[in-house]
């Protein structure tokens, strides 16, 4: 399955091997790691996940 999403010029793309999602479990929480495409640029960002809520994570 081929996921594709923009928001705010960021772009996942899970076919670019530029972009990744790591889900990692540390201390009884999730943490999701992103690498996006900002135009040519490549942007990390990181935070708590929730499988329940993924809009709000």
């Amino acid at each position: 399955m081929k996921i594709k999403v923009e928001v705010n010029g960021l772009v996942y793309d899970s076919s670019n091997p530029k972009c990744k999602c790591i889900l990692s479990n540390s201390q009884r929480k999730l943490y999701a790691f992103l690498l996006v495409l900002d135009g040519d640029m490549t942007r990390r960002y990181w935070g708590e996940y929730d499988h329940d809520a993924p809009e709000d994570s």
